[in-house]
């Protein structure tokens, strides 16, 4: 619609009309008076929206969220640094909500890059075994999230925890698989150094450096290039580097994961060009599948192929988290809705700070 999008018609905008968008500054709404109403049966308010407007700003850097939050400057915020929730969670004034992210943190692996034999599952299996998983969640999540040993969030419906015996850490039996399969150490105790791109994010930056100190345990070197921006990182990505760190993002994991491992998404979003018989069958039974049963039981299949073939190595699965002021009401953010609908929100104008 060009220049008459947003304002003839508009898509997504719910009880409310963009009123404002500054670039990199802040993006606001007012409430639509003429709005028709919705049809989503559990709010509360199918009218017209309680609150005047809504205005978004970013804040780019983790560590600011928490204290804007704290100091004031706005009443919620989604996802402050996961090294920030508790102290969030202990404030009398402010109320946290945190569930298990459908989302997967992932190290990918090019295996049409011969040099460092990563079409060798041997290789594979040796890196991820090199991985301390609860260690990252840990010290790097502040325990807020989950170590992933299979492609699915453990939260799913569709999880099975068969794939966690399938992937544990085991540093000593990573450096005999890499020894069987070609790649001792050099005199300086070096088997490869590898380029890794990685997505700009600071939980995925603390990650990157604990997973660059965990392989160089066993001889693999890893040399990070941090990159801003989603649009620069996928492009970067498209061109295949020997490895990268990423995260994806969607309401159904299993949906999600078939885009990052299925053979026919060469170039992408399976970058990596991890190509598997196996996986490939599981994604058709599973977009295939005419029930439920044949969705969970096609789900399965293709979290084991996965956990055996490991076209990706999963690292964790994140927890999103959401923080407000005890004044606003009614905003409930849910695992099954990726961004909060503000329809049933107000402010109460009698609750005060009490710090």
């Amino acid at each position: 619609m060009g220049d008459d999008y947003g304002w003839a018609d508009a898509s997504g905008t719910g009880p409310f009309r963009f009123s404002s968008l500054q670039a990199d500054a802040s993006a606001e709404v007012e409430r639509w008076h003429a709005y028709p109403g919705s049809s989503v049966t559990w709010l509360e308010n199918r009218g017209t929206a309680w609150l005047d407007g809504i205005r978004w700003v970013p804040l780019l850097d983790e560590g600011s969220r928490a204290a804007a939050l704290e100091e004031g400057h706005v009443d919620c915020i989604q996802n402050p640094s996961l090294l920030h929730v508790d102290r969030l969670a202990a404030h009398p004034d402010l109320r946290v909500i945190e569930y298990q992210q459908s989302s997967l943190a992932y190290l990918a692996l090019d295996q049409e890059t011969g040099e460092f034999g990563f079409d060798d599952v041997r290789v594979r299996r040796a890196v991820s075994w090199a991985i301390d998983r609860p260690r990252l969640v840990g010290r790097d999540l502040g325990g807020h999230g989950w170590a992933a040993h299979g492609p699915i969030p453990s939260h799913s419906p569709w999880y099975d925890p068969s794939v966690e015996a399938m992937d544990q850490y085991d540093p000593e039996a990573s450096e005999r698989l890499l020894d069987e399969a070609g790649f001792p150490r050099d005199a300086e105790g070096i088997r490869m150094t590898v380029p890794v791109i990685v997505l700009q994010d600071a939980t995925i930056h603390r990650v990157a450096r604990s997973v660059q100190e965990m392989l160089a345990n066993v001889g693999i070197r890893l040399e990070l290039e941090h990159i801003s921006g989603f649009q620069e990182f996928y492009a970067a990505a498209a061109n295949h580097p020997p490895a990268f760190i990423s995260k994806w993002l969607w309401p159904d994991p299993v949906d999600a994961i078939v885009g990052f491992v299925d053979s026919r998404y060469h170039p992408g979003p399976n970058w990596q060009r991890a190509t598997s018989p196996a996986i490939d069958a599981a994604c058709d039974a599973w977009r295939t599948a005419p029930d439920d049963e044949a969705q969970r039981s096609g789900a399965q299949r293709l979290q084991r192929a996965c956990a055996e073939d490991l076209p990706l190595i999963p690292l964790y699965f994140p927890a999103a988290v959401w923080a407000h002021h005890r004044r606003v009401r009614g905003w409930q953010p849910m695992a099954a809705n990726l961004y909060p609908l503000y329809n049933d929100v107000w402010l109460d104008p009698a609750t005060e700070r009490s710090t």
